[in-house]
């Protein structure tokens, strides 16, 4: 019974993080660098006084995260369909 439980439990986990890592992470992202939201992240240098710089790195941040939660979805997603275990290596 413990099995069955750990894998609800597994899979509970793989769904919980792409729906909120993977796909509400996407849409935020793209939804920033679209349309609208694109001429406000362009126009708060002027605005609010944050400098280029900093805001540059904000958003490269914002990728960057969001391109290490797609590498971890791509992991979690090989481990738990039974092909991203790392195989050890065997002493002789």
């Amino acid at each position: 019974h413990s099995g069955d439980l750990c894998d609800k439990n597994n899979r509970l986990f793989v769904a919980a993080f792409f729906l909120t890592r993977i796909v509400i992470y996407t849409a935020g992202v793209v939804h920033l660098f679209s349309g609208r939201s694109m001429d406000e992240l362009r126009s708060l240098p002027e605005r609010s006084g944050v400098p280029s710089s900093l805001l540059g790195m904000t958003c490269v941040c914002l990728l960057l995260g969001w391109a290490l939660n797609v590498l971890w979805g791509y992991k979690i997603l090989a481990m738990f369909r039974g092909g991203g275990g790392k195989k050890e290596k065997k002493l002789q």
